[in-house]
């Protein structure tokens, strides 16, 4: 999925070129180019869906195990420059709008998110060694649900914030 740049919607490819596809939704604004499709631009579908829920449910998923990257903005403090705002604001905005599709739809399929708590700025440094700690943070906190939980954790739909520090 990757968001139209001309509409401002979702853009669902389900046939096609892997790698524009790839690119497109991945195309992070202000840090990737957008990528030309059908002649349309498209950018990161986080940009108006960060967790497509409703997509794989309007496609008939039963089951779905989703990772949703913008919990934890709560637990920040108010930004004090432009870009922390406009990252908060992102990150709180795509973080309700994930909770709002979750309540709306966990009666039409069995629904797990995990949410790795991290501040709106936590994957700005784009250094592989940071990024690689907050990898291997996710997957420790990951691993910890897992063990404490084990298959319980997918028998009902749930909501689970994993605590990276």
């Amino acid at each position: 999925m990757a968001t139209d740049f001309n509409s401002g919607k979702p853009a669902v490819f389900r046939s096609g070129e892997l790698t524009p596809a790839l690119l497109a939704s991945t195309a992070i604004p202000g840090v990737f180019p957008s990528v030309v499709i059908g002649g349309r631009e498209h950018m990161d579908g986080g940009v108006v869906d960060n967790t497509p829920i409703d997509i794989a449910i309007g496609d008939g998923a039963k089951e779905v195990l989703a990772i949703s990257l913008m919990a934890g903005g709560e637990h920040e403090k108010v930004p004090d420059s432009w870009p922390g705002l406009i990252a908060r604001t992102l990150q709180l905005s795509l973080h309700h709008q994930m909770l709002s599709d979750y309540e709306r739809l966990r009666d039409r399929a069995r629904i797990v998110v995990l949410c790795p708590v991290t501040s709106p700025t936590a994957t700005w440094e784009m250094r592989q060694h940071h990024l690689e700690a907050v990898m291997e943070s996710s997957r420790a906190a990951t691993s910890a649900l897992l063990a404490k939980r084990g298959s319980k954790l997918f028998r009902h739909s749930g909501i689970h914030y994993l605590d990276l520090a």
